[in-house]
């Protein structure tokens, strides 16, 4: 389901079953609902500004994709597919900024380019309390800015 309120938001939800089998026949029933908002208030030709947010909820049983995910990201390799009790919420929000200064008097500089890009990430796993081991868990939350400047000739 996608909806456009207003000129330059975007809104979609989408949810999810995910049923998993494991060999001997039982179904294990999951969950997963996302959340898309992306929304430019502003968008000229030499200025930009973009606000992004994805917020996911998986629970249920289901595999153990967050647990992989962290996994691979933390450079521990691939872990096993399971078929596990699950219930996490991963969110990302995003802007991004662009400012183009035109600079038409300079015989040999066509424009600056300024962009700024700031993130926030955050996973909660609710399975975190049930790990013993404080390295086992995996939440965390995240985030970064990014200025970066660009002077074309």
């Amino acid at each position: 389901l996608t909806c456009t309120p207003i000129p330059g938001l975007s809104m979609g939800y989408t949810y999810s079953l995910l049923d998993t089998n494991k060999n001997n026949g039982q179904i294990n029933n999951g969950y997963r609902d996302n959340i898309d908002i992306t929304y430019v208030p502003i968008k000229t030709e030499n200025f930009s500004v973009t606000v992004k947010f994805n917020h996911t909820h998986t629970w249920g049983k289901t595999l153990n994709s967050l647990d992989q995910k962290i996994s691979q990201q933390s450079g521990n390799g691939i872990q096993e597919s399971q078929i596990s009790e699950t219930n996490n919420t991963e969110s990302l929000g995003s802007l991004n900024m662009k400012i183009v200064i035109p600079l038409p008097n300079s015989p040999f500089m066509d424009r600056l380019e300024i962009v700024g890009e700031a993130y926030l990430k955050q996973i909660m796993d609710g399975q975190d309390q049930y790990k013993a081991n404080p390295a086992d868990q995996s939440s965390f939350d995240i985030s970064g800015l990014v200025l970066k400047g660009t002077l074309y000739f």
